[in-house]
């Protein structure tokens, strides 16, 4: 079964650089959503994920329709795929990003995991957004 990986993450917890990849290569999509509008809650509650997509709804639409070329890409070559999006704290854009990323991969029939690396981090003064 393919199989994408999806995590979020806050580039003011990481000096502005992505993690590395769960697989032995990089990433397959790497996209910051800061420019989105912010909900300002927690992307895992499903209203504020509502309203993510209400404040954001082209947007989405279009990473979603980005991403699933980059996955069907990297499923010529592999069975998994990896991709990353990050916000500035990874709690509300990135996380819910992510979350509606994965249920639409699992509706296309994959094997989906998700990580939120920075979800349950205190927001930090940053400069990444600048």
């Amino acid at each position: 079964m393919k199989r994408v990986h999806i995590y979020s993450f806050g580039c003011a917890h990481v000096d502005r650089r992505p993690p590395p990849s769960p697989l032995n290569r990089p990433w397959d999509l790497c996209v910051n959503v800061q420019h989105l509008k912010d909900p300002h809650a927690s992307g895992l509650d499903p209203q504020v994920r509502n309203l993510f997509l209400e404040l954001n709804s082209g947007e989405a639409e279009l990473i979603t329709t980005f991403a699933d070329f980059m996955v069907g890409l990297a499923f010529k070559r592999f069975d998994e795929a990896a991709i990353a999006i990050s916000c500035k704290h990874g709690f509300a854009r990135s996380v819910s990003m992510t979350e509606v990323l994965g249920e639409h991969f699992r509706r296309k029939g994959y094997e989906v995991e998700i990580v939120h690396l920075h979800h349950n981090e205190p927001m930090i003064k940053s400069d990444c957004d600048d």
